[in-house]
């Protein structure tokens, strides 16, 4: 790309307004900071996880009826998190934590899952265990998330001044909570001066938790 330089081995802001570094997890694999994956100042770990997919038949699905009350609507968000997809009589679960290299099975994944969920959503579960027709898991899928060390505040994002450029990651699996609120604050710091992220540390301190 016109105006992207190394410099020793990273990418210099030489031509380039400024260089943020934002893709999640691919950034460390086989891509342009794969080799800082262990980095000191990187607390970060890369973390599978899995989702399942279910289908229901469409006379089973009465979202806000009294057929099945307790299918939400909105997603729900407890640790795992569950939530109604675009097709109406399709529900997402998802996700476990997988600090292994071998991935879990599909067993594995429904039996995890399942334990994890089922006091909040039982029916899901038990149309699941009675009858492959009303119930059937219709894909598994997969993916690595960049997690932040837990802290007094729990996982907090990795937000500013790193190296000679910027990085936001560690959103983990809040990214659809994280990204809006966290993006703003970054965007508002490199308006405000490119060069350091010291005015965004002070106005908001517990972003600094892993300088």
């Amino acid at each position: 790309q016109e105006g992207w330089n190394k410099n020793n081995g990273m990418p210099s802001e030489e031509g380039n307004h400024v260089v943020v570094y934002c893709a999640g997890a691919g950034l460390w694999q086989d891509s342009i900071l794969k080799d800082h994956a262990d980095d000191d100042d990187l607390p970060i770990q890369l973390v599978r996880g899995q989702s399942l997919e279910l289908t229901m038949e469409e006379e089973e699905v009465e979202y806000g009826s009294g057929i099945h009350p307790s299918l939400p609507t909105p997603p729900l968000l407890f640790g795992k998190y569950v939530s109604p997809l675009p097709q109406r009589n399709r529900v997402l679960v998802g996700a476990t934590y997988e600090h292994h290299d071998t991935p879990l099975s599909p067993d594995e994944v429904i039996e995890e899952l399942r334990n994890r969920s089922d006091i909040l959503v039982p029916h899901i579960w038990d149309r699941l265990d009675r009858s492959a027709t009303t119930s059937t898991t219709t894909m598994i899928t997969s993916g690595i998330r960049v997690q932040s060390r837990r802290g007094a505040l729990g996982r907090i994002p990795m937000v500013g001044k790193w190296k000679n450029s910027w990085i936001f990651t560690g959103l983990s699996s809040r990214g659809l909570l994280y990204h809006g609120i966290y993006g703003s604050i970054l965007a508002e710091a490199i308006l405000t001066d490119p060069t350091t992220d010291e005015s965004m540390m002070q106005q908001y301190p517990h972003m600094a938790w892993w300088q």
